[in-house]
């Protein structure tokens, strides 16, 4: 598997006939973006001058981030039947779309990001194992005496 992902996108249909369209990968950037919209943090600075505290993962917008991190584009129509613009529009107008969705719309698409993200990391230990199985060093025999035993 290659070291630089590259930008490739995926289709996936809803039900309903809608579909949204994602990332195949995210990138370092694009996780680690991630990563930082899911944290709640309480970092303070000591009166010495250290930073302390506390990072832990909110598991409430853990979903959210993973869907804006994933999620380029889709066809999910408002009121008046008219496309939903979120394709290359900044993270807060994707947020507040997928925050005016139908909470059981909302979810089906969180499901669909987790199990395409899951099925990604899968395959990457699937690949890491495979590599490391081919690229192992032949094991080479020790010389008599060397392990320890002796010839006679």
């Amino acid at each position: 598997m290659p070291r630089i992902v590259r930008p490739d996108k995926k289709r996936i249909v809803l039900s309903d006939g809608d579909w949204i369209e994602i990332k195949a990968r995210l990138n370092a950037g694009e996780q680690r973006d991630m990563f930082a919209r899911m944290v709640t943090n309480d970092m303070n600075v000591n009166t010495d001058g250290r930073v302390g505290g506390s990072m832990e993962i909110d598991p409430i917008k853990g979903p959210a981030a993973q869907v804006v991190a994933y999620l380029l584009d889709w066809n999910v129509k408002d009121d008046d039947g008219q496309v939903v613009d979120i394709k290359g529009q900044p993270v807060e107008i994707v947020t507040g779309a997928l925050d005016a969705l139908d909470p059981d719309d909302y979810q089906e698409i969180v499901g669909v990001i987790q199990a395409h993200d899951n099925a990604n990391r899968a395959a990457r230990v699937q690949e890491k194992k495979r590599q490391l199985a081919t690229t192992s060093e032949p094991t080479l025999a020790l010389p008599v005496g060397a392990g320890g035993g002796t010839n006679g």
